[in-house]
């Protein structure tokens, strides 16, 4: 009887344990859920107002950089691309950028940068193309720009399909009288590479050109943009299209989410 009494105590002892037992795990676990949800919620928060200081909101009024960026589709509907523009990053070759001018905000790509020279001229299969030689390099660059709308277009519809021939060499009108020679001389940037003229960007400027060239006011209207005219770097496109093809939420959820994640993927491929 006595055996019987204390192996039921010596039992009861086991199970008392192992329930301490388990409930330090619980415990210890709920603790590390508990810490993982605090990290995670203080990380939004950091990410959220880290986001808020370096980005700002820039909608796209007209055509000027479809088919990248699109206006709205209807005028009852605000149904246009828009863009997160990072305030802090400094544009390089390539970059969509917001450039204040002195009527509003314009929207443009960066060509060339200070030291860059650059033309814009007729090639062999009779379209535009934009040549450029990177500052302290001497190879000359036709770019291939598969962001652009249309060669032809650029060449034959719209507003910059007027040529201007030098030496040969055959430019675009807008280009040529802006950069090179407006019919009173050569401008001090113009400068003559084996016969074709190209400008020398100054320091601190650059030339940015929008993706749809025939219609773009760009640096050919307005001249070579300064460093200080630039708002911005758009890093973020939100494609909103039709207020009926998903919530607006998701599409800048799914746009930002994808940019990060590019910037991931950058980064570990170095």
């Amino acid at each position: 009887m006595f055996k019987f009494k204390r192996k039921k105590q010596m039992a009861s002892r086991e199970k008392d344990e192992f329930v301490d037992k388990e409930i330090k795990k619980a415990k210890k676990a709920l603790t590390i859920i508990f810490f993982i949800y605090v990290v995670i919620f203080l990380s939004a928060i950091i990410w959220y107002f880290s986001f808020k200081s370096t980005y700002y909101i820039s909608t796209v009024v007209g055509s000027s950089m479809q088919p990248t960026i699109n206006p709205g589709i209807t005028t009852e509907h605000q149904s246009q691309d828009f863009v997160y523009v990072n305030n802090k990053e400094k544009p390089d070759h390539g970059d969509i950028v917001v450039i204040k001018t002195t009527k509003d905000n314009i929207i443009k790509r960066v060509i060339g940068m200070e030291g860059d020279k650059v033309a814009i001229t007729v090639g062999e299969d009779g379209l535009y193309h934009v040549s450029i030689i990177y500052a302290g390099q001497e190879d000359v660059i036709v770019l291939q720009e598969d962001y652009i709308k249309s060669y032809e277009e650029w060449k034959y519809a719209g507003t910059y399909i007027a040529t201007v021939t030098d030496g040969g060499v055959i430019y675009e009108k807008a280009f040529y009288q802006k950069f090179i020679n407006n019919s009173a001389g050569y401008y001090e940037e113009a400068v003559n590479i084996d016969g074709t003229y190209f400008y020398e960007i100054p320091e601190d400027y650059m030339i940015c050109l929008g993706d749809n060239r025939s219609v773009s006011n760009d640096s050919r209207f307005y001249g070579a943009f300064s460093e200080q005219q630039v708002r911005g770097v758009a890093d973020i496109i939100v494609r909103n299209g039709s207020i009926d093809e998903g919530s607006l939420f998701w599409k800048k959820f799914v746009a930002i989410t994808s940019f990060y994640w590019g910037e991931i993927e950058k980064l570990f491929a170095r």
